[in-house]
């Protein structure tokens, strides 16, 4: 016989829960007794991360709402800007002499065979390639400096 470590109530040898207080005295019980509590704590943690990912999610998307809508500001502005030195290159092509406008349109040097319209097309399909965007603009101005 020995005594329960928790009551201290007598029990037998062999006894794998006291009989009294239902507490387990074997040491897989004794850890399997907290199970619950980890089980909690699992749940708790698990909450936590949850939540936290989503607060990263909503601060994402802020984000990402903030940047559209710089990027449509800035789209503006460059637009407006391109559009006012359209304009003003263009009323300065209309002070040029024609001859002096087809000399500065040959010194661009279209490729051979290009059309301005090409030009055009390849220049809104490459808007980083600076070369292209130059000639373009150029070219809008020369060749119709009317409008």
């Amino acid at each position: 016989m020995r005594k329960c470590e928790y009551c201290q109530e007598t029990i037998d040898e062999a006894a794998k829960i006291c009989k009294t207080c239902h507490e387990p005295l074997y040491r897989l019980g004794k850890i399997l007794k907290f199970t619950p509590l980890l089980s909690a704590i699992v749940a708790v943690a698990s909450l936590g991360i949850a939540f936290s990912e989503i607060i990263e999610k909503q601060k994402a998307a802020q984000r990402a709402d903030v940047a559209e809508k710089a990027h449509v500001e800035v789209s503006r502005e460059l637009n407006a800007k391109e559009k006012a030195a359209d304009q003003a290159l263009r009323e300065m092509a209309q002070r040029l002499p024609a001859p002096s406008r087809d000399v500065m349109i040959k010194g661009l040097q279209l490729p051979q065979g290009a059309t301005i319209e090409e030009l055009e097309r390849k220049a809104k399909s490459s808007p980083a390639d600076a070369e292209i965007q130059r000639q373009a603009f150029l070219y809008r101005a020369l060749k119709r400096p009317e409008g």
